[in-house]
């Protein structure tokens, strides 16, 4: 999450690195909301200056020797005390007020600040659509298949029989899949050359949970914007991950870490759920925007 001071100095500036990740998001809005919530603090703030001094203001003319002094009778003191004790009450109920709206305001403003993105860096070259700009090409060309009629995956899968997706459909509906025989074999075989890659190059494994608070899911930024494409469990106020990144990343959350620790290499390997709302028509033939998949995650902090 950006800082709020951040945010009211460099106004323009996210606003458009809102505009070129095409996040929606209402910065004026939440300036105004915030403008509000410093306003209200600062009312409430001279309040409970002055409930402090009227008090013991009160405190003084209940106090007889005090009020000896400055020649004032009992009846002048009591009276002055409970004129006070008048203006206490009536400033008590402007603060519990200005303490109701407070907090529907501090409400809007912490779900507006989770909608804006970290402004992109100025030297990435902004892409049209979901496309992005080639930069450079590392290696020899992918070569054209000569083939006249080149098969999919599913074609492939179903020929060699490690598909089958009527029968994933049947056991759990649209959008999964059966993997059997050669291909689960070859499934669990990419994953462990994956984990296998990442053991070598000094990553520690772990095996993380796939349900977890929704706090972690608010930090790593899957929510608010990626609510809908998780799947919740209300009951227990937990939610599946939609990659091991989230657990991962969450790992030393609240913790403050030295300097001569870092950098610490993960990565987990773990099963994936993703709702896939409103996804229907791109990218989702085959085992593609699958509801859920085992993946490897690498996290570097």
């Amino acid at each position: 999450m950006l800082d709020i001071k951040y945010i009211r100095d460099n106004a323009d500036r996210v606003k458009k690195g809102a505009a070129d990740k095409h996040i929606s998001c209402d910065v004026d809005r939440l300036l105004g909301v915030d403008a509000r919530r410093r306003e209200l603090q600062l009312q409430m703030d001279q309040l409970r200056q002055q409930t402090n001094d009227k008090g013991a203001q009160v405190g003084l003319y209940r106090n007889p020797k005090w009020c000896e002094k400055q020649g004032l009778s009992r009846e002048q003191a009591e009276s002055q005390a409970r004129s006070l004790q008048d203006e206490l009450t009536d400033i008590k109920q402007q603060i519990k007020k200005l303490t109701d709206e407070e907090s529907a305001v501090l409400e809007q403003f912490n779900s507006l600040m989770l909608t804006i993105p970290q402004p992109p860096d100025p030297d990435v070259p902004m892409g049209e659509g979901e496309g992005g700009v080639e930069i450079r090409r590392w290696g020899e060309t992918p070569p054209k298949l000569k083939l006249d009629s080149p098969k999919d995956h599913v074609e492939i899968g179903r020929e060699l029989d490690i598909i089958d997706l009527s029968r994933g459909v049947k056991l759990a509906g649209a959008r999964n899949y059966v993997i059997k025989g050669d291909g689960a074999r070859l499934y669990q075989a990419v994953l462990r050359l994956a984990y296998d890659m990442l053991l070598e190059r000094g990553y520690v494994p772990l095996q993380v949970p796939v349900l977890v608070k929704e706090e972690a899911m608010y930090g790593t930024g899957y929510f608010p914007t990626g609510r809908e494409q998780a799947y919740l469990c209300e009951r227990d106020a937990l939610s599946l991950v939609g990659t091991a990144e989230v657990p991962v990343t969450s790992l030393h959350s609240d913790e403050i870490l030295s300097e001569s620790e870092l950098p610490k290499r993960y990565f987990a390997l773990s099963t994936c759920f993703r709702r896939e709302a409103g996804a229907g028509g791109k990218d989702t033939y085959g085992l593609y925007r699958v509801h859920l998949f085992d993946k490897v995650e690498q996290v570097i902090v």
